[in-house]
């Protein structure tokens, strides 16, 4: 007689809870990246609605270690860093006597931190076909980048220099994200599409002309470089590094405007317009103006 051996069923819940783990990070990784590129105002719905998928995975699941990712955040010094740094922005902000400014930092404040506290409460161990999504996100932006570029030829003023326009925060955003993106493919072995995503990502870039992205791409790649082999011993180093030039940064403004009053050239231009800003705000630069 021949007799049919069944897997034991396992728990429902723990199934809605990876299928709802695929779907969010599917909604953040693949569909949030290219989206706002083709319109702006989707990454305020898709964000939240991927959160919210991580969020009821997370409730749904009963695994203990959860919320061990956000344990380790809120214990990590440089988050709080980053923490006191936008709430100092925000209250800079609301400080102004204008209300645009403040309202959009307060929507992209409120759903990054949304998003941060579901992905702090995913699992530490997932699937490893989880991986492909960055990847594949990542490549779609920069394919939807360089289309709407050659769509639409933009041209950036100082303004969009200032105040990032979309290209520009798209490819911003290719120059942070491709890195974990190559990663992901490095980890399981697939150095050529490592390769290509670069490939693709440093011609969206280029293509889009966004003057805050290339160099972005470029300071990623010399800490990918430096970090790759020795990332315990370079990342101290690169910790005080970047502090100095964020600190450092408005006194090389400063100087470019002290020394090109009228006319800078080409990369000086730009560092010399935010200088005169400083020079003609004074201690306004660090207080605000205020409703005063």
């Amino acid at each position: 007689m021949i007799t049919f051996s069944r897997r034991p069923a396992e728990d429902p819940a723990q199934e809605a809870a990876r299928l709802l783990l695929r779907l969010g990070v599917f909604m953040l990784f693949v569909i949030a990246l290219p989206a706002p590129i083709l319109a702006r105002q989707t990454v305020y719905i898709l964000l939240p609605v991927g959160a919210a998928l991580l969020l009821a995975s997370a409730v749904l699941s009963n695994n203990g270690d959860s919320g061990g990712s956000l344990r380790a955040l809120l214990r990590s010094p440089p988050v709080w860093a980053a923490l006191l740094l936008g709430l100092w922005a925000g209250v800079s902000l609301i400080w102004t006597p204008f209300e645009g400014p403040a309202e959009r930092f307060a929507k992209a404040a409120a759903t990054m931190a949304l998003v941060a506290a579901a992905a702090g409460l995913m699992p530490l161990r997932t699937k490893t076909s989880n991986l492909n999504l960055l990847p594949i996100g990542v490549g779609a932006a920069a394919v939807a980048l360089v289309w709407v570029t050659l769509a639409l030829a933009p041209k950036y003023t100082v303004e969009d220099i200032l105040d990032v326009g979309p290209l520009g925060r798209a490819g911003l955003g290719l120059a942070l994200l491709v890195w974990p993106g190559m990663g992901a493919l490095a980890v399981r072995g697939h150095w050529f599409w490592a390769g290509a995503l670069a490939v693709a990502t440093v011609t969206a870039c280029a293509l889009a002309g966004a003057p805050n992205a290339l160099p972005a791409l470029m300071g990623g790649a010399f800490a990918f470089a430096a970090a790759f082999g020795r990332a315990r011993s370079m990342s101290a180093l690169l910790a005080v590094l970047m502090a100095g030039i964020v600190l450092l940064a408005p006194l090389a403004a400063l100087a470019a405007h002290i020394l090109w009053p009228d006319q800078a050239q080409g990369f000086f231009r730009h560092l010399a317009f935010w200088g005169h800003m400083i020079a003609s705000d004074g201690w306004r630069t660090l207080l605000g103006h205020g409703f005063g």
